[in-house]
């Protein structure tokens, strides 16, 4: 069955940390925001979130440790990071397409389970499965990771398009013959998918 495999931050949430966000946050934090930035993205406790070795209220309790600063005020932070500018044009976009029959599921670097993921009001209805790197304990560009989503899946690479945002996700994927597109734009990212379902 041909199915529509989808990233979930960076296409259905756009926000991203800019200039900004560091130095609005920094001033609350009072460190500079190049400070601010490095302590935030620490490499060991991320990469942990991201394979459910600790959970969120965790790596805030650790980051805020880190920084000086309350968990709460390093939740804060990460919500406006991740959550930020929810996509609802392509969110109804992936709904209509539900509706005509297609398979859709998700492919996400998520510090969130696939329970909670499909209990966001955004997201609502859209998958069939959710494979986080939460639940599986591996994150994309693994190769691992999209083994295991096809054979969950049940469905052969070249029946799978694959959107995200990351291009070297994207890449990784085309490596093991799926169909990758990488989402730069809500309107370019619905026409690529138009055009993959009418083939």
């Amino acid at each position: 069955m041909r199915t529509l495999l989808l990233d979930i931050g960076g296409v259905f949430y756009l926000g991203r940390p800019d200039a900004a966000f560091w130095a609005r946050w920094a001033a609350q934090a009072r460190m500079t925001p190049d400070a601010l930035q490095a302590q935030f993205w620490h490499g060991p406790d991320i990469e942990a979130a991201n394979v459910g070795a600790i959970d969120a209220a965790e790596y805030h309790r650790r980051a805020g440790k880190r920084m000086g600063l309350s968990p709460d005020l390093v939740r804060a932070m990460t919500e406006e990071a991740f959550l930020s500018e929810p996509n609802h044009a392509f969110a109804d976009f992936v709904r209509g397409l539900r509706a005509e029959g297609l398979a859709v599921s998700a492919l996400t670097n998520s510090w969130s389970s696939e329970a909670a993921l499909k209990a966001r009001p955004l997201l609502s209805g859209l998958f069939d499965q959710v494979i986080s790197s939460r639940d599986v304990g591996l994150t994309k560009p693994n190769p691992a990771i999209f083994h295991l989503t096809l054979e969950r899946l049940a469905v052969a690479a070249g029946e799978v398009l694959f959107v995200d945002d990351t291009l070297g996700h994207v890449q990784a994927a085309r490596g093991l013959g799926i169909g990758g597109l990488c989402f730069e734009a809500t309107d370019q990212a619905c026409a690529g998918i138009r055009g993959w379902t009418s083939a």
